[in-house]
């Protein structure tokens, strides 16, 4: 095993081992409660997603909360791996920001939660302004169209990608790509348990915890809003 990667793949071995199962997930969709949800969900493997997040959360608080924790975690995987792999990691941050991104550019409406994080809160809401702002950390995005925001990070993405052989530069892109169209969960966990490349192995890891922000996000909001519609 290269020495880039004899740090990182022992611990995401752990946390695969950690994580919640299919059937747990069945058993978390089955809970309507969302105080409920957030107490089982907790001791179900999701601990760590929700540690800033109590039965009472709102709704802002939610989408917050886990777009932290999401940093958080591809961060620490960043911090086990080689400098050069570093970057390409931590880009991948971005992407469940890519939607609101786009509604704030072309329609000037910045979502609530963004006023809670200070990595949104600072930059300029009007549109123009910002994508000046954002142009100065993503160069890239100069020749895309505020409409074109998931191209623009795709192809920063394949950018900050060390060299590879042409078959893992292939896999990775499709794992990249994992990033804006979820992928499935079980060829991800094939492919972090069986692919002989380990910087594959690694992206699967990744889209992996994409996949755990979404379902996190997608249930939690959806409880909470329940929850103020119906007071």
């Amino acid at each position: 095993m290269s020495t880039a990667f004899a740090y990182a793949l022992p611990r995401m071995h752990a946390r695969m081992a950690e994580r919640a199962d299919e059937r747990a997930r069945k058993r978390l969709a089955a809970v309507d409660d969302f105080g409920h949800f957030v107490q089982l969900a907790a001791r179900g493997g999701f601990g760590p997603w929700l540690k800033n997040l109590g039965t009472t959360s709102g709704v802002h608080a939610v989408e917050y909360a886990l777009r932290e924790a999401y940093r958080a975690r591809l961060g620490e995987l960043a911090g086990w791996l080689s400098r050069r792999w570093r970057p390409a990691v931590e880009w991948l941050a971005l992407a469940p920001d890519l939607p609101v991104l786009a509604e704030l550019l072309q329609q000037g409406r910045r979502a609530e939660w963004m006023a809670l994080d200070p990595r949104w809160s600072r930059l300029p809401t009007e549109p123009g302004k910002l994508r000046q702002a954002l142009l100065e950390h993503w160069p890239e995005l100069e020749p895309f169209g505020d409409d074109r925001l998931a191209e623009a990070w795709f192809e920063r993405a394949r950018m900050l990608l060390p060299p590879l052989n042409k078959r893992s530069a292939r896999m990775l892109e499709a794992l990249l790509q994992a990033h804006l169209e979820l992928a499935d969960a079980d060829r991800l966990i094939k492919l972090f348990r069986r692919e002989s490349a380990a910087p594959v192995r690694v992206f699967a890891w990744t889209g992996l915890e994409r996949l755990d922000f979404e379902f996190l996000r997608g249930h939690l909001v959806r409880r909470r809003l329940q929850m103020r519609e119906a007071a």
